[in-house]
């Protein structure tokens, strides 16, 4: 069935010690899958929706895309089939800087996750995390 996502209930999502909790849904909506963080929208790209007798659901297409808000939304195939979707922010001091990457020449870029989702390969919501935002300086120079 490819990169499934399902709709899933509010959810509150821990941002550790001192974070605040960041409520998170997904529905299908038309032709799309949308997730809400907080009071934003954001629109998964998505090949397909349909459902089957477990309710609806939306294939995801995998890849980059960048959001209204100035964030980066990635979707992600881990372990198989297994969709993993990624919102996140280019740290500031380092949208200029590209680190060079372990992996055939991919370019590490440090980044400010906003909320990591994971779906089961049935298309259920299986995890959700939300890291303690951090105050980022830029690095020094000697």
């Amino acid at each position: 069935m490819g990169l499934t996502a399902r709709p899933f209930p509010e959810r509150l999502v821990d941002r550790g010690p001192g974070g605040q909790q960041l409520a998170v849904s997904g529905a299908v909506r038309g032709g799309s899958y949308v997730l809400t963080l907080g009071a934003a929208e954001v629109i998964v790209p998505t090949s397909s929706v349909g459902a089957d007798a477990c309710g609806p659901f939306a294939v995801l297409t995998e890849g980059r895309t960048a959001t209204p808000g100035g964030a980066t939304l990635e979707v992600l195939e881990e372990d198989g089939l297994q969709a993993e979707v990624s919102l996140y922010r280019v740290s500031p001091w380092a949208a200029g800087l590209q680190l060079p990457g372990h992996m055939d020449g991919i370019m590490l870029l440090p980044k400010d996750t906003i909320v990591t989702l994971h779906f089961h390969p049935d298309g259920a919501l299986e995890s959700a995390t939300a890291p303690q935002r951090l105050r980022q300086t830029p690095p020094t120079r000697h």
